[in-house]
């Protein structure tokens, strides 16, 4: 049996709503005060949607996109800022196999995973100077969780 060594002062839980971006930048700095770094974000936010795209309102896609793919990349931004001062950090990105090909009754969380590989991808290119800086996608096939609950649907109401 282990004991852990942890104490109060190494935890740090934060409320953070990745549709509301204005709010990404103090939330980064909330973390930089209380840890004085961030060695890894694990962007883990999203959801999944069921419904035919010719029954699906267009706002359920602007909102997935928001949540999904902007939301995520707003985050990563003001992290990424401190991790290329520092030379060093990893950004892991869970995604979707969904993120490399499609699937019915999805296609707006398609869409919005398939965003986030281009951008990492791309982002990777970019970061060449920075070697110490990783950036890591996850794509896991079906999970067994609560998503099926909070999926989007052909409207927001729903």
């Amino acid at each position: 049996l282990e004991i852990s060594s942890l104490s109060d002062n190494d935890i740090l839980v934060l409320r953070l709503d990745l549709t509301d971006k204005s709010s990404h930048e103090a939330a980064t700095n909330s973390v930089l005060k209380h840890f004085g770094k961030i060695d890894v974000l694990v962007n883990n936010g999203g959801r999944s949607q069921r419904s035919l795209f010719v029954d699906t309102s267009l706002d359920v896609y602007n909102a997935i996109i928001e949540l999904n793919y902007l939301g995520t990349i707003s985050l990563t931004k003001y992290v990424l800022n401190h991790m290329i001062q520092r030379k060093k950090g990893k950004i892991v990105t869970v995604s979707s196999v969904m993120g490399i090909m499609g699937a019915p009754l999805a296609t707006g969380y398609c869409a919005s995973k398939h965003a986030l590989q281009g951008f990492f991808n791309s982002l990777r290119t970019e970061l060449t100077d920075y070697p110490e800086i990783s950036i890591i996608q996850i794509c896991p096939g079906p999970v067994q969780s609560q998503i099926i609950q909070n999926v989007f649907t052909e409207n927001l109401a729903k």
